[in-house]
């Protein structure tokens, strides 16, 4: 798979998001804090901050991708220009091996440490504050024979070769940094629509995408298995359709090994979908060591995930990304009802 990880931030608060997902980092906020509001692109959900000073409003994941090739997108908006931005950066477990920043003149660079390796970008290739715009980095991590390129409203504005892009012993990354960190003033950054890709895999997924939107939709009916308990009682799909989930009041439960349940969505209609991820919000209650499998359901025919999923005794985000139909092996069909489910795995 060469799709890691993309989410819009339409659905969560800022705690749930944490759950599984990522951590924060608000350090020197001056007072702020991080959270999930509808300011995004589109009127949509987006990480926002809120008051504070200068410090870091910004999220961090744990990945393991496939090579050494990375690509990170996302839209961004920031406050001001007073100071120099960090927005994403390419992990070695704690160290970034490159940076993308925001210069205070609105161009665009990459930086291994504190040196420039790719831009700066020149104008019109610049942002200016309280916009949105979508930035991407493409890049292979190599101590002398390093690649970037760097995108600007799906525009590559910026490139190198040659360069070193390894910023610390190993030639490798395995996790992602996005927010806004800066020596100005953090409150009013935001950031919404990220994605992150390997090298491996099949085009287009294992290199810069393009700007993209995650939608969001929600179940429509139940599907054809209705085995675990629902709380309240009634219908299965109308039990887990909360725009935002609220834990312990409406749920589902399932108990025995092999139990299923399973609802129908309808995709968006008139776009392109690249990706599909059905994202189940989990927590186990039993004693022990519990496990669970997403599945696709089509034609009759159960499409369980490569790998089970293992909560906890809190609840945690799963994704589950397909970037093709499993059924037919073909790209999702826009508008398109499919269903999705859950088993008691063990």
């Amino acid at each position: 798979m060469s799709l890691l990880f993309f989410t819009g931030f339409d659905n969560y608060l800022i705690a749930q998001v944490l759950n599984g997902w990522w951590t924060t980092n608000n350090n020197n906020m001056g007072g702020g804090v991080n959270t999930i509001n509808n300011t995004g692109r589109g009127g949509g959900g987006c990480f926002a901050c809120t008051g504070g000073s200068n410090g870091f409003a910004n999220l961090t994941k744990t990945l393991a991708p496939g090579d050494v090739n990375a690509t990170l997108a996302g839209a961004f908006l920031v406050p001001n220009l007073t100071a120099q931005w960090t927005v994403m950066q390419v992990m070695d477990v704690a160290t970034a091996q490159i940076n993308v920043v925001i210069n205070t003149d609105g161009t665009l660079a990459v930086r291994r440490g504190a040196t420039v390796i790719c831009g700066p970008t020149t104008a019109p290739n610049i942002v200016a504050p309280n916009s949105f715009y979508h930035i991407g980095v493409k890049t292979k991590i190599d101590p002398s024979a390093g690649t970037v390129d760097l995108y600007l409203n799906s525009n590559n504005v910026a490139s190198a070769t040659g360069v070193n892009t390894r910023n610390t012993a190993n030639t490798s990354w395995n996790g992602v940094w996005y927010g806004g960190s800066s020596t100005g003033t953090v409150s009013g950054f935001k950031m919404d629509d990220i994605y992150v890709c390997d090298g491996t895999g099949p085009a287009p997924y294992n290199a810069f995408l393009g700007d993209c939107s995650a939608t969001i939709v929600y179940q429509t009916a139940d599907g054809n298995y209705l085995v675990w308990t629902p709380t309240p009682s009634g219908a299965h799909w109308s039990t887990l359709d909360e725009a935002t989930p609220n834990d312990d009041t409406d749920y589902i439960e399932g108990v025995t090994t092999g139990d299923k349940d399973s609802w129908q969505f309808t995709l968006p209609s008139g776009r392109t979908i690249l990706a599909v991820s059905d994202e189940q919000y989990i927590k186990q209650t039993a004693a022990g060591t519990r496990t669970s499998k997403e599945f696709f359901r089509s034609g009759g025919v159960d499409y369980e995930f490569a790998t089970a999923d293992s909560p906890t005794t809190s609840y945690l985000s799963f994704p589950h990304i397909r970037t093709t139909n499993p059924a037919t092996g073909l790209p999702w069909v826009a508008g398109a009802t499919v269903e999705f489910g859950i088993k008691v795995q063990s």
